[in-house]
């Protein structure tokens, strides 16, 4: 991963900015060399900015990447001013993160054409539709090349649903092949005759050269440049705002304001019409001859000092900002994690904690982690250097979700346990002994069918959805008629543990809703029943039960009302000599003693002898070939129910760092 620092000239900043809207391009001073050739990601998405801290990211939307030179990026800068020169970073070659709308619903855009494609970047829809204009080079990027001849023009379709009511601006850059002899209008939402904005040139119209035209019923705000004089072949940036507050409109051209309209509080120019580029909206007047680019629509009145900084970004971008020489980040970072006693019961040996996001875990984890699959995240024991087993599950940047099961030697009631997370360094595979330790025969995750333990009795799934909503991460929705999973050759022999995460919908009454089931030979039932027709478990609520003869089980005694449209953690255990009932860490019930022979069979899940069916939601089906101990049924329900009190993270800490410079070649 590789990272660079971009410094924003105070100079070239006008007045205070919130939420400005920097633009990175190619053509900023000294992109480092290594920038083109360590971006990993054909599209560029693994280009990601941060503020100063290098920790907190910003919002950002990646438009072009390509490998041969050219990139085009929109970053959000929370304050940007004359007081000092801004820093940011610039870091790639690591985890890929999606565009982000929100760095133009922010500071309310409504419609934001770049014109690499007609695509709408702002989180709306209002894409364009074009009409004969060519695509062309543009002052960034990509444009469109619109021929009066041809009567070239776009229309951006539902524009129409825009709400002026809080104020309106406009901004494009433009340049002309032929000066308008008579009036042209190249981004108008405002037919003549009709209520709307526009901008017009009119260079032989009793000396309004440029405008920007407002017009509600009878009510006509205008903001007219009568001085400039307009050349062909000449990039220039166009803006025009209302503000009902104040009732002023302006005219701006090239960052400076050029007129100001007389005073109209109040104007709303909603309109019905769609907003035309290349020409008015009345579909006869008003084309132009020119090059258009980069259009931007707001339901805000723009700043001044805003729209001054814009131009000077776009308009000049080796000046505005330069880059530093590139920095391989090999720096790893680390965080304690501590495990608090009071959420332990008893001891637990070689316990399984689960790992995953909560509010203490520090922001820079995010930004850090560089294997996309997160495999660089690796735990270590109290002393900072013993490696602890681990599964990661899953981790995305993107949506900041992040799953992993981390084998502890011990956990005690006597003292907090300390363990460090490190990430940004060298990869580990999983270790599936993190399980087999604990004597696990199926561990069922439910990101999929895959089973984490050794064995690879992976499920089939007829049916069962897949949902993003589990209690952990993801899980399977089954529908209570027809969805089940099988696996074949669960061994069940002198002792086990079944675990489930269940959370069940429906109404009563009904018979059995079956979780796991193992149907061939001496059958075993893991259900809810509500009223136990065939006396397996000799009562209502969560039971377990195995047939060698005769049914031999427990139950739990719940009502389904106090477990229906919630989740609870529900296990089973056989010690040999008596089945155990454990609902959300409690025991609930023991049975009488029984000895039951081992079997080798199939398993189902979600439903039994194609009659009884599981409504609802599974997750962390987990199976084991021993009884687990009270102690450890609870301290796991106290880690998977509550992980954000179970343990807490501490702050990041930087733990090595060895950079190395890259050359780079000013001015690319």
């Amino acid at each position: 991963m590789y990272k660079f620092k971009i410094t924003i000239d105070k100079t070239k900043v006008t007045g205070t900015n919130t939420n400005f809207v920097y633009l990175f391009s190619e053509l900023c001073s000294s992109i480092p060399a290594g920038f083109w050739t360590h971006v990993t990601d054909t599209t560029g998405l693994d280009i990601r900015f941060f503020d100063t801290d290098g920790v907190t990211e910003l919002k950002r939307e990646v438009v072009l990447y390509t490998v041969g030179g050219t990139v085009e990026a929109h970053v959000q800068i929370p304050s940007l001013s004359t007081a000092a020169d801004k820093e940011i970073w610039c870091q790639y070659g690591g985890p890929t993160v999606a565009n982000s709308t929100a760095v133009w619903s922010d500071i309310r855009a409504k419609s934001v054409l770049h014109f690499q494609n007609l695509t709408d970047s702002s989180p709306n829809g209002y894409n364009a539709s074009n009409n004969g204009a060519d695509s062309t080079t543009g002052k960034i990027e990509n444009a469109y090349s619109f021929v009066n001849a041809n009567s070239d023009y776009m229309t951006v379709p539902n524009s129409s649903a825009i709400n002026y009511a809080t104020g309106v601006s406009v901004s494009f850059w433009i340049k002309f092949n032929t000066i308008p002899a008579a009036y042209r209008s190249p981004v108008a939402q405002y037919p003549q005759g009709g209520d709307g904005w526009t901008f017009d040139i009119h260079p032989n119209d009793g000396g309004k050269w440029n405008y920007f035209y407002l017009k509600k019923s009878a009510t006509i705000v205008l903001a007219n440049d009568s001085v400039t004089t307009l050349a062909t072949g000449v990039w220039y940036y166009y803006t025009g705002t209302y503000d009902p507050v104040s009732g002023y409109a302006n005219f701006y051209l090239n960052g400076v304001n050029k007129a100001t309209s007389t005073q109209q509080v109040g104007l709303d120019v909603s309109s019905t019409n769609l907003i035309n580029i290349g020409r008015r909206p009345d579909a006869t007047t008003g084309y132009v001859d020119a090059v258009i680019d980069e259009v931007k629509v707001y339901s805000t009145p723009l700043n001044a000092d805003q729209i001054a900084t814009e131009y000077a970004n776009q308009n000049a971008p080796a000046t505005f900002s330069t880059a530093s020489a590139e920095t391989e980040v090999t720096t790893t970072y680390k965080f304690k994690i501590t495990v608090d006693k009071t959420k332990v019961t008893g001891t637990n040996t070689n316990f399984v904690y689960m790992f995953k996001k909560t509010a203490s875990i520090p922001a820079g984890f995010w930004a850090h982690v560089k294997d996309p699959a997160g495999l660089d995240i690796r735990f270590y024991d109290t002393d900072g250097s013993t490696e602890l087993k681990r599964e990661l599950v899953t981790f995305d940047v993107a949506t900041q979700t992040v799953e992993a099961w981390v084998q502890i030697p011990s956990l005690g009631t006597a003292t907090d346990k300390e363990i460090w997370c490190k990430y940004n360094g060298s990869t580990a595979a999983n270790d599936t002994t993190i399980w087999t330790d604990v004597n696990a025969t199926a561990i069922y995750h439910l990101q999929d069918a895959a089973n984490a333990s050794v064995g690879g009795v992976n499920l089939t799934v007829s049916g069962a959805t897949q949902v993003g909503t589990g209690k952990i991460n993801k899980a399977y929705s089954f529908n209570g008629s027809s969805d089940y999973m099988t696996a074949t050759k669960v061994v069940h022999s002198g002792q086990y543990t079944i675990a489930v995460w269940a959370y069940l919908t429906g109404s009563a009454p009904f018979d059995y809703k079956m979780v796991t089931a193992d149907a061939t030979g001496y059958s075993f039932l893991f259900a809810f029943t509500e009223t136990d027709p065939l006396t397996v478990y000799k009562g209502t609520g969560w039971g377990i039960a195995r047939y060698a003869g005769s049914w031999q089980g427990t139950y739990s005694g719940d009502t389904y009302a106090s477990q229906k449209d919630s989740w609870h953690r529900v296990i089973a255990t056989y010690d040999g000599d008596k089945f155990r009932i454990y609902v959300d860490g409690v025991l609930k019930n023991t049975s009488a003693s029984w000895t039951i022979p081992a079997c080798s069979s199939n398993l189902t899940v979600g439903e039994y002898a194609s009659q009884f069916w599981v409504g609802g939601t599974l997750d962390e089906l987990n199976y084991y070939s021993d009884a687990k101990s009270g102690d450890w049924i609870a301290t796991e329900y106290a880690n998977q129910n509550a992980p954000s009190t179970f343990s807490t993270a501490s702050n990041e800490q930087q733990v090595s760092k060895e950079a190395t410079l890259i050359m780079w070649v000013p001015g690319i």
